[in-house]
């Protein structure tokens, strides 16, 4: 019976250090965050982009490459990722929030009264804020 426990607590224990591990996209996007705070922001892009094209589904590493990308100016590589986003989470305020701003800038903030919209029920301060900015960097 004590084997048995013994064992049975080995057990125990690999699963929780296996649980505990952070997968190869989560290390790239907590890189990335580094990157950025240290100010680059290219590094950063670029490790936010090899934790999304690991595993698609990572809404932060998502996220946080088009919102890398949109403040280097590369604004339409971003908008891709900002949908991508969206489809794992459509009422994801900052993905939401900054894809309108990226149409806008892109000339087609038509396209951003859908993100508007969503933002209306989700977040009233934000579509607040996103169209004061709309209107102050857009005219719209």
């Amino acid at each position: 019976v004590e084997r048995g426990l013994s064992r049975a607590a080995d057990d125990v224990s690999r699963s929780r250090s296996v649980s505990k591990e952070r997968t190869r996209a989560q290390v790239l996007n907590d890189m990335g965050k580094v990157r950025a705070q240290q100010g680059k922001l290219e590094d950063a892009a670029a490790s936010f982009l090899e934790a999304a094209a690991l595993e698609p589904s990572f809404l932060e590493a998502n996220v946080n490459a088009a919102y890398a990308l949109h403040q280097l100016g590369r604004v339409a590589d971003a908008v891709p990722l900002y949908e991508s986003a969206l489809r794992l989470d459509s009422r994801n305020v900052t993905a939401l929030f900054n894809l309108a701003l990226a149409r806008c800038t892109l000339g087609r903030c038509e396209l951003a009264t859908q993100e508007l919209a969503v933002l209306d029920v989700v977040d009233p301060r934000a579509a607040t804020e996103l169209r004061r900015q709309l209107k102050e960097y857009f005219g719209k």
